[in-house]
């Protein structure tokens, strides 16, 4: 029997605004659900008599300290679930939202030089104040080669912002991932999409893509793998990967299993329910390819492939 490692990450976004949401510096939606969130998983865990881990990538940025006064402010002001969650060997990773103050909007920054300062500056802030980043996830999946070898440079063992196969370049949203592996490699420091067969000591972690088709696509679409997403709407796409794969990376946002929250209701579960459901039809289909599942932490991603290098 093989084996299916299963790795479920989870961002501390901002709260969701349907217009320009970049400007969003209101965190209400943790405050409403990070212990329920916490008590779903403590409930699933003695309902299936197993562990699941929790890899949480936390906002620390530029954006976060000019609003609410630090780089940390989420880390400092829910110390108390932090704590917890540790105590429960769950994981705190760093997840990064560059924006720039211009003409009074949060926008993408227009000096590529304003995006590799504040990177090193938060690194260097949290190296000293709290912990040496391992892994980072950049928000809005953005990424070049100047970061990634930034990123490389600073000492990190790796990123997790691909997502495979999808790139956007409009108003919203700026990100190519189209021709990256949907599983994780060593990014080549001339191409972060290309692996590098030598140099491997840096590793991207990419959020799992699966086909996904809901009422307002016209053809079926890649979208990363959300637990938050209707089950229905996953299955399929899912029971492909698990077919074909070994280890699946989950992405969810707390504020995604929740209706109190400006979520889009036709992909969007708004409904803690379905993180059961889709976590039990992780373990059916699991089941129905004879592979044996085992929940893991990004740290073990990590350790397992750069040990294997």
């Amino acid at each position: 029997m093989s084996d299916l490692k299963v790795c479920i990450t989870i961002d501390t976004d901002a709260d969701p605004l349907i217009k320009n949401h970049k400007t969003s510096v209101s965190f209400k939606n943790l405050d409403y659900s990070l212990n329920k969130i916490s008590d779903k998983f403590t409930e699933l865990e003695n309902k299936l008599n197993i562990t699941l881990p929790i890899s949480w990538f936390v906002r620390v940025d530029n954006q976060i300290k000019d609003e609410l006064g630090s780089y940390d402010w989420i880390l400092n002001n829910y110390s108390k679930f932090w704590e917890n969650e540790r105590s429960k060997k769950n994981e705190i990773h760093w997840h990064s939202h560059i924006y720039e103050m211009i003409n009074d909007k949060w926008v993408f920054p227009k000096n590529k030089s304003f995006y590799l300062n504040e990177i090193e500056k938060i690194f260097n802030f949290l190296k000293k104040n709290h912990f040496e980043p391992e892994c980072i996830r950049m928000g809005e999946a953005y990424m070049n080669n100047d970061i990634m070898n930034l990123l490389k440079n600073l000492g990190l063992k790796a990123d997790s912002s691909c997502i495979p196969g999808r790139q956007r370049k409009d108003k919203e949203k700026f990100f190519d991932w189209s021709t990256a592996k949907n599983f994780p490699y060593f990014p080549s420091n001339k191409n972060y999409q290309e692996e590098d067969k030598i140099k491997k000591n840096f590793l991207e972690i990419p959020m799992n893509t699966i086909q996904t088709k809901c009422e307002y696509d016209k053809k079926p679409l890649l979208r990363y793998m959300n637990l938050a997403f209707k089950s229905h709407i996953t299955y399929n796409g899912l029971e492909k990967f698990i077919k074909d794969n070994d280890l699946l990376v989950t992405i969810s946002h707390p504020y995604e299993f929740f209706d109190k929250f400006e979520n889009n209701k036709v992909l969007l579960s708004n409904d803690l329910n379905t993180l059961e459901e889709n976590i039990n039809n992780i373990f059916k289909l699991s089941k129905q390819f004879k592979k044996n599942i085992r929940f893991v932490k990004i740290s073990e991603i990590i350790n397992d492939y750069l040990n294997e290098k």
